[in-house]
């Protein structure tokens, strides 16, 4: 190549990474930070942290951001309420999913689950994008806390936590400028890796503690989070303990395929079929199937006994070798 056609093609590059770089920057997120000016007077005891809505995509938004929220709020100092004991009292009040939570005033939830305030809870964004030459990752949170006495917002927070791939990927292109085949190639398969390997974790963290920085200690006062001190994964990590557990309420996700999210026990749930078409003009029930335990596999083979063979029935074998006599008896005349 040429060294002018070098030169174009390094002004080329700069250029266009640098204009996704601008776009990408202006695409973020607003901070919001809202502290009420009575908080220091009306400061929870007792917290509880809702069931959250999501507007992504991606069903484990709230699984995993939910307990993030929980823990930097122990650690900022209010006694929360047990997760699993807010869906299970939400539950017994008909609370199926998320969003029905708003159904009860902030004066009722508090008297529900015996706390002082609620904290409420979206996810707007939880997402990643990928295009050969750019890829990026996004968590966007918002959170209120409303006071259970009076129904005011003590406090509300949104903020996002992203990173994409224009810097890197225009520094990856520039090592192969005398061969602009090799420097698409390179950048394709850096934001291919990124797109595939980057976790929501830290993303997620961090979001959170943006959006919790404005938050006011609790009366058991504030203490080093776990995770700002080692970014990883910790023995008996309470997030990742309450993502392995089943939620007994859904998730409202709006922008989900499948509306909600929905974990279904194959061992005692029926399997519920579409609507069949209308016959004799009344429209044919839902036809359940209920799941029956399968015993041909080896193990099950070991621990079950075999199924005995039916036995035939005496009189019904008599009278079906009657039958066959008496039409070998008619066929004859005509043979």
């Amino acid at each position: 190549m040429s060294q002018r056609r070098r030169g174009r093609y390094l002004r080329l590059t700069v250029s266009g990474f640098l204009a996704v770089a601008m776009v990408c920057a202006c695409a973020e997120h607003k901070a919001v930070d809202l502290v009420s000016p009575s908080f220091s007077s009306r400061v929870p005891n007792r917290v509880a942290v809702l069931p959250m809505d999501n507007m992504s995509t991606d069903l484990d938004a709230t699984p995993l951001i939910r307990p993030i929220v929980q823990e930097r709020m122990i650690y900022r100092g209010y006694n929360c309420l047990p997760l699993e004991q807010v869906d299970e009292v939400l539950k017994e009040k008909g609370v199926m999913v998320s969003h029905d939570v708003y159904m009860f005033r902030p004066q009722e939830l508090g008297q529900m689950l015996g706390v002082d305030a609620v904290v409420y809870g979206t996810v707007d964004e939880f997402n990643k994008h990928y295009a050969v030459l750019f890829a990026d990752i996004i968590v966007g949170l918002k959170l209120a806390m409303v006071d259970t006495m009076s129904g005011d917002t003590l406090w509300r927070s949104e903020h996002s936590a992203s990173q994409n791939t224009a810097l890197n990927t225009l520094l990856v292109a520039l090592q192969y400028y005398d061969k602009p085949a090799d420097a698409l190639a390179a950048a394709a398969a850096y934001n291919a890796a990124f797109a595939v390997l980057s976790a929501y974790r830290p993303y997620a963290e961090e979001a959170a503690a943006q959006a919790m920085a404005s938050l006011p200690p609790g009366p058991m006062g504030a203490r080093p989070y776990p995770w700002d001190l080692n970014q990883r994964a910790l023995d008996n990590d309470p997030v990742l303990l309450f993502m392995g557990k089943s939620s007994s309420i859904t998730t409202y996700s709006p922008r989900s395929p499948a509306g909600s999210r929905q974990k279904v026990q194959p061992e005692t749930a029926p399997r519920q079929m579409a609507p069949g078409p209308p016959g004799k003009g009344q429209p044919r029930e839902n036809i359940i199937i209920k799941r029956e335990p399968a015993y041909d596999r080896p193990q099950d083979r070991n621990s079950q006994q075999p199924t005995p063979l039916p036995v035939p029935n005496p009189e019904r074998v008599e009278q079906r070798k009657k039958a066959r006599a008496k039409q070998g008896e008619k066929q004859e005349p005509g043979n």
